[in-house]
């Protein structure tokens, strides 16, 4: 079995001097859009009307084998 193994973003914890140095990695989303995947921070709505497959960020998605061979092979993990 294979899921998604999603790209991730660094984002500061909070606003403020202090809060700013510290940063937490955060899942981005994952589009397909005329062939082509791409990631994406935050994904619009026209973005996901017109891809062709897409996978939100922080959610697990269970992958059958035509799928996982149509990611690129470093956005998908066995379980």
């Amino acid at each position: 079995m294979k899921r998604i193994l999603f790209p991730t973003y660094r984002r500061p914890v909070g606003p403020g001097a202090f809060l700013n140095r510290y940063k937490l990695s955060h899942p981005m989303s994952i589009v397909k859009a005329n062939g082509v995947w791409k990631a994406v921070v935050s994904p619009t709505q026209r973005d996901l009307v017109n891809a062709q497959k897409y996978y939100i960020g922080g959610y697990t998605y269970l992958l059958t084998d035509a799928e996982a061979a149509d990611l690129p092979p470093e956005w998908v993990e066995n379980i």
